[in-house]
């Protein structure tokens, strides 16, 4: 997948820009910086998943 900003790094997880924005003050999404813009790519993809699979078997997001 190519890079893309939050409004269609949304879509495509079907998250919400406050959710997205929460796991990255904690740091399990670290999007790249490009200038003054975040720009998310299959990482962030990869990385948002396994955020939920954790969550669904129960994990707290501080032990992830």
């Amino acid at each position: 997948m190519k890079i893309v900003r939050i409004g269609e790094y949304i879509k495509v997880l079907n998250t919400t820009k406050d959710t997205v924005r929460y796991y990255e003050d904690l740091e399990l999404l670290t999007p790249k910086w490009n200038g003054n813009r975040k720009d998310y790519g299959e990482k962030e993809i990869q990385d948002y998943e396994v955020i939920m699979e954790f969550k669904s078997f129960g994990l707290s997001l501080n032990a992830v």
